[in-house]
């Protein structure tokens, strides 16, 4: 797994598995903090929630891919220096399949 910050609001958790179609080597979903949303909260006891094991969550994303979000809200803990817990609200970024480009040469006479 990889947590990425692509800038100050925008965070990847990247998961390194063949779970999801095409079946890529990898799972993302992706934290936003838009203007106005309230930040996550940084606590100091792990939050009371049903917490699901990573195969639940690659079988989860397998099933589920193309409607990942209406069907489950996500959630993800992060573990924090000093014993500290974030959790934020989470969506699931599906593989956006490579654009179909091409050059057409003709022959010179």
């Amino acid at each position: 797994m990889q947590i990425k910050w692509v800038d100050v609001f925008e965070q990847y958790f990247i998961f390194f598995c063949k779970c999801a179609p095409p079946y890529k080597s990898y799972v993302t979903f992706s934290y936003i903090n838009k203007k106005g949303d309230k930040k996550a909260e940084i606590v100091s006891t792990k939050p009371d929630y049903n917490y699901i094991s990573f195969k639940e969550l690659v079988d989860m994303s397998g099933e589920w891919y193309n409607n990942f979000d209406n069907k489950y809200d996500l959630y993800i803990t992060e573990i924090l220096p000093g014993n500290k817990y974030r959790t934020n609200k989470v969506k699931f970024v599906p593989y956006r399949p490579p654009v179909n480009d091409g050059v057409i040469l003709n022959d010179k006479q």
